[in-house]
């Protein structure tokens, strides 16, 4: 059985409440009874202390801890062509949780029973309802904050799978990557050097990797179709260089380079199936 359990002192630390019980552990039972709620992605998000959870359905909800050291459940806001009648128990948190602008924002998935089919929202926490951002057609997979905006990669009506963002009123397409319908499909956001990276395709299926600072996107060939690189990570940066790994279908794990608008990979050896971080020395 797994419980929310931390101290008073560090929930104040957190909250900012005045008041101090030194030693003496609250536990917060979330879904009461014998269920477990496997709180996780605890994040101070504005005034409150934002998680996710599991309800007695085995569904991934959100939760929070307000000031007053409430657990506050809030209630789902579906879109206007979904109902609770629509719409089966299952849902669940794709990802991470998201401060922007002292907001929580999320991409949650569900299920549609009538039509068997799931959809993704990207959902964000408004007083005490949740509230979707996006439409069932947006698709949204992955999520940054990034120059006071919440970029969105997912689909648009017009421009197809592209950089979208969100400043907390409009949706709107951040950066048409590959102009007109073709689709871009950028994926796994990173932020380092003030600027926004992120992979994505071309219109004949060639991978690249790309640099947004705002309003100009740098990018440059990864790898040509039919290859294919599925993510990088571990990313290091030193002076103006940025290091990372990259996993490039057929080749497995390289080493990444990025200076001056130059893309230069490092083959490693074929046994080297993982990195799991890079830390730089300057001497």
């Amino acid at each position: 059985m797994k419980k929310l359990l931390f101290y008073l002192t560090v929930f104040s630390a957190f909250i900012g409440s005045q008041t101090v019980m030194a030693q003496t552990p609250i536990m917060f039972d979330i879904e009461q009874g014998p269920n477990s709620s496997y709180p996780y992605e605890i994040k101070q998000i504005g005034d409150k202390l934002v998680f996710i959870y599991d309800d007695a359905n085995g569904d991934e909800r959100i939760a929070y801890i307000n000031g007053a050291g409430q657990i506050v459940k809030p209630t789902y806001q579906f879109p206007t062509n979904f109902t609770m009648n629509d719409m089966s128990s299952s849902s669940s948190v794709s990802g991470d949780l998201y401060d922007y602008n002292g907001t929580a924002y999320w991409i949650q998935e569900f299920y549609n029973s009538v039509e068997d089919n799931w959809y993704y929202f990207v959902c964000k926490l408004d007083g005490n309802t949740i509230a979707t951002v996006t439409d069932m057609y947006t698709y949204p997979y992955d999520l940054a904050v990034y120059n006071n905006k919440l970029m969105i990669a997912g689909d648009d009506a017009t421009a197809g799978g592209e950089l979208l963002s969100y400043d907390g009123t409009t949706l709107a397409v951040e950066y048409d990557i590959e102009p007109g319908i073709g689709s871009a499909y950028p994926w796994d956001f990173r932020l380092a050097n003030g600027n926004l990276y992120f992979l994505y395709t071309d219109a004949i299926g060639d991978t690249y990797f790309g640099e947004y600072n705002g309003s100009t996107l740098t990018n440059a060939l990864v790898t040509a179709s039919p290859n294919y690189a599925y993510d990088f990570n571990n990313i290091d940066v030193l002076g103006d260089t940025m290091y990372f790994t990259i996993n490039v279908g057929g080749f497995g794990v390289q080493l990444g380079k990025w200076s001056n608008n130059t893309l230069n990979i490092q083959s490693l050896p074929s046994m080297v199936y993982s990195i799991y971080d890079l830390v730089s020395n300057n001497n």
